[in-house]
């Protein structure tokens, strides 16, 4: 009778045992895929990463280009105020793609907090990246800007003839684009000051979801948000460069090629972000390998001390 049971708890053993050990069999070759495949998603993100940063410096160097090209320029009597419509269409332009950048920070800054698909810190360095961005393009709003002030040095005090009344007029919307400029600026000043108390209120409160040390970094960005927008308005309010002054036919060229450059600009930056949200969607695939790999490496470390133990008890 006791051989009987200890023959059959031996068979039970042994059964246990192989099981176990198929199961650890089984586990190990799904960490083998799952690893395998996250060293081809390492070199699929390296290659998009490298094809977003040539496609970056692409479009950042037309874009430069582009506003260097307008900004030698400024209307003459006979140009109908072509140069400052297209200046005031430029610095337009890149308000909106300032609104474009914020919404996607905005979008990162949800994911931050409330998101579970992507990495936290990955989230953070492309919120830094739109911070940036949004910081160039102000600049180069208050460059732009700057170069309408080569419209102040108009008419002298003589007779008020045609010529003079055409320079007074180009004065004054340059003027108004200008105050339109600042006024945003300002607003601008108005929200984020208005986000710094929100977010110094949230380092006295006990209950936040946020580490006094990420509060602290957030309003050292918007700090230095304030700084740069009040910068950019004294910019403004100093002056900028002369211009060259072109005739109708000369302000109608430049019109059409300044056209020519945004539109294989717009062309650029849609590439760009077709390749950013591919990048994007790519970066919660690595999340989801991680957690796969992490489980699968603890399941089949946990069946081998199992599996010892059988073996020991054996």
């Amino acid at each position: 009778m006791i051989k009987t049971i200890i023959l059959g708890l031996l068979v039970l053993t042994s059964t246990c045992f192989a099981q176990n050990e198929k199961k650890v069999a089984y586990l190990q070759t799904m960490l083998k895929k799952y690893q395998h495949e996250s060293q081809e998603y390492e070199v699929h993100m390296k290659k998009l990463v490298a094809g977003l940063q040539k496609s970056d410096i692409i479009l950042e160097t037309k874009i430069a280009a582009t506003l260097n090209f307008i900004k030698k320029y400024k209307d003459s009597d006979n140009s109908h105020n072509r140069i400052i419509r297209n200046k005031e269409w430029v610095i337009n332009g890149l308000k909106k793609s300032i609104g474009n950048y914020s919404d996607r920070r905005r979008d990162m800054t949800n994911e931050i907090k409330f998101g579970t698909r992507y990495s936290k810190q990955d989230m953070q360095k492309i919120r830094a990246w739109f911070d940036a961005k949004i910081t160039l393009r102000v600049k180069q709003i208050t460059e732009m800007t700057k170069s309408l002030e080569s419209y102040k040095e108009y008419y002298d005090h003589g007779d008020y003839n045609h010529s003079h009344l055409n320079e007074k007029r180009r004065v004054e919307r340059a003027a108004k684009e200008k105050l339109k400029v600042v006024k945003d600026m300002r607003r601008g000043i108005t929200k984020l000051s208005a986000s710094a108390k929100k977010k110094e209120r949230e380092l006295s409160n006990i209950h936040t979801r946020l580490s006094t040390e990420e509060i602290n970094k957030a309003l050292r960005t918007v700090y230095s948000k304030i700084e740069m927008l009040e910068n950019s308005i004294q910019d403004i309010i100093s002056g900028g460069k002369e211009g060259k002054k072109v005739g109708s036919k000369a302000s109608s060229v430049i019109g059409s090629e300044l056209r020519r450059k945004v539109s294989t600009i717009k062309t650029e930056s849609k590439l760009f972000f077709r390749r950013f949200d591919s990048a994007v969607r790519m970066l919660n695939k690595r999340k989801s390998l991680d957690i796969l790999i992490e489980k699968y490496e603890f399941t089949a470390r946990a069946d081998r001390e199992k599996l010892s133990g059988l073996f020991i008890n054996d």
